[in-house]
């Protein structure tokens, strides 16, 4: 009853005469309902035990201060004749059948007329068969059959000639299963053969009517022009982007901290470079790629920039890794003749090249489509209800492979998404955010209410602590980052300065409104770090709020330090965000 009550009963209800009558009467129900399952259960038994609450031990005691027996004359035969008498008799016919069936075995066994299978067998044994595993019958609670008998369950034991048997079974078996991969492997090699001549774009078209109206025409600096967007000719659903699977283990993913400073290489198949990465030194232990040890003349490299995507690579991983497009970002194992290292002068060399390649060659695609073509951001990158489709043109493929090109809204949006897979990949989605610089961007010239709307919605639905806003005014990129945590904002300005624009007092305003709001006390601390990398040139800020955001959530930029960790970034800084932008859209463009 109390059980009941407690799991029905709120815990704020101080007496029972408060209790509402009608959860009275649904709880007697309850009870009637178990009532009749448990007598239903007890009609089950045949031979029922007069013990109480004593129980057997209680009962062995018992019979030990009245003298009926010693300690060493009970045993469970007389246990169970005991715990099922009423005044020295048996209440019902069952009981005393089974007492006299006890009773004869054991004189028999005084006789010793027992056959040789019974002469091992206690009375209850023998009269009810084997115990049931975990429990022995007579013997109290909490007793196993290992601690009663002395003994633990007998095994089957396997002879000489049976082991041989399994040793030639298992032999047979392996050379199956080896003959059997190799089948599959040469399968999946002829089925992927296609894969390295497969054009270099290949979009499904759709008419012009077809193209959704809420797909967003950004472009250039600020916004797509209409002529662009009515010339978008294709698009390209989510549902045709299979999504990639990683295998092995973290170590695969990322090198281990032995190997953390790779060298600069390209990696060639038959003397042709499908792509650049980074190889790792051998520390002179056996080493795993993938859970398969790297052989003598091979290095674990990691795939940086794919540039035949449709390219087998040496070693192929299952079937989770055949391409040089499957391996983008992991670690796989390469031939040591196929590694050409590179130098400072031949990497800045090599990066030139890749850029210009893939410029030239995404951009005489896109003119054939018609100027454009549709990239998925997911929903969850700035919590949408839907995913969001926009179009990449010429002109934003330009101004990442471009140098003294200044980063168009579509870059930082794009970069954005590849920044929700890093922070998934590493499960802390719960500690970065992101606001979409589109709805800056274009509100913040039209209309300061909406503006003010946008943020306001945005803050007020996400649960993580930190949250990016990137927003381009006056053809300048400028970061501010907001702890939800803790009512503290930074303004990660590159160029030097912060300059008091109206937009920045709408944004220090809503910031200020809704960290208060979220809190309910004190004041929000706006700060401007001096410690950030500066730029000389102004087309430099878009990648460096990229770059910022990248660090953040690397761990490598320190808002709270005032230690200038490097004046200004390096051109192989700048150039590691162009490839990862391209390596993240390159996948929806071949």
């Amino acid at each position: 009853m109390g059980v009941i009550a407690r799991s029905h009963i709120p815990i704020t209800i101080d007496s029972w005469k408060y209790v509402p009558s009608r959860k009275k009467d649904r709880l007697w129900q309850l009870l009637e309902v178990i009532h009749e399952k448990q007598s239903e259960k007890r009609a089950q038994n045949v031979y029922n035990h007069r013990t109480c609450r004593n129980g057997l031990d209680g009962l062995k005691e018992k019979l030990i201060e009245e003298g009926k027996f010693t300690a060493d004359e009970i045993d469970r035969g007389v246990l169970w004749k005991e715990a099922r008498q009423v005044k020295g008799k048996y209440p019902d016919t069952a009981c005393e059948a089974k007492a006299l069936e006890i009773d004869e075995f054991e004189k028999r066994r005084k006789d010793g007329t027992l056959d040789d299978e019974d002469a091992n067998k206690d009375a209850i044994t023998k009269c009810f068969g084997a115990e049931h595993p975990g429990r022995v019958r007579s013997a109290g609670k909490y007793i196993t059959p290992t601690q009663f008998f002395g003994k633990p369950k007998s095994r089957n034991r396997v002879t000489k000639a049976q082991f041989e048997a399994i040793l030639e079974e298992n032999k047979r078996l392996k050379m199956k299963n080896a003959e059997l991969e190799k089948e599959a492997l040469d399968s999946r090699r002829s089925r992927q053969s296609s894969v390295a001549s497969r054009p270099s774009l290949a979009l499904p078209a759709r008419s012009e009517s077809s193209i959704s109206p809420k797909i967003r025409k950004r472009s250039g600096n600020d916004m797509l022009p209409n002529s662009c967007f009515q010339t978008t000719a294709n698009l390209l659903p989510t549902q045709n982007v299979p999504k990639r699977k990683r295998s092995g283990t973290g170590n695969d993913m990322l090198p281990k901290s032995t190997h953390k400073k790779g060298k600069p290489c390209k990696l060639l198949i038959d003397s042709v470079e499908v792509a650049t990465g980074n190889v790792f030194d051998k520390t002179g232990k056996e080493e795993y790629v993938h859970n398969v040890m790297l052989g003598e003349d091979e290095f674990r490299v990691q795939v940086v920039v794919a540039i035949k995507p449709g390219a087998l690579v040496p070693k192929p991983v299952g079937d989770e890794i055949l391409t040089v497009h499957d391996a983008l970002g992991t670690c796989v194992a390469w031939p040591k003749e196929l590694i050409v290292a590179e130098g400072n002068g031949e990497e800045t060399a090599s990066s030139s090249d890749f850029l210009e390649d893939f410029l030239q060659d995404k951009t005489s695609a896109l003119e054939k489509l018609g100027g454009s073509a549709i990239f998925i951001i997911d929903a969850k990158v700035f919590n949408s209800a839907t995913n969001d489709p926009i179009s990449i043109a010429a002109e934003d493929i330009e101004s990442i492979c471009r140098k003294e090109q200044r980063a168009s809204v579509v870059n930082v949006v794009v970069y954005i998404s590849y920044l929700h897979q890093k922070i998934l990949s590493a499960r802390k989605q719960n500690k970065y955010a992101f606001m979409d610089p589109t709805a800056i961007t274009t509100n913040a010239s039209s209309s300061s209410k909406k503006l003010t709307r946008e943020l306001v919605n945005r803050m007020s639905k996400t649960e993580a602590e930190f949250i990016f806003v990137p927003y381009l005014m006056n053809k300048k990129w400028i970061l501010m980052v907001v702890n939800l945590s803790v009512q503290k904002a930074w303004w990660l300005d590159s160029h030097g300065g912060h300059q008091d624009q109206e937009i920045d007092k709408i944004m220090k305003r809503v910031v200020e409104g809704c960290l208060t709001k979220r809190h309910a006390t004190g004041s929000t601390a706006f700060c401007y770090p001096q410690h950030i990398p500066q730029h000389k040139n102004n087309w430099e800020s878009g990648f460096y709020v990229m770059r910022f955001m990248k660090e953040i959530i690397e761990g490598q930029l320190n808002l709270n330090s005032t230690v200038m960790r490097k004046p200004k970034y390096d051109e192989g800084d700048i150039t590691e965000v162009r490839r990862e932008w391209i390596n993240h859209v390159q996948p929806m463009l071949t």
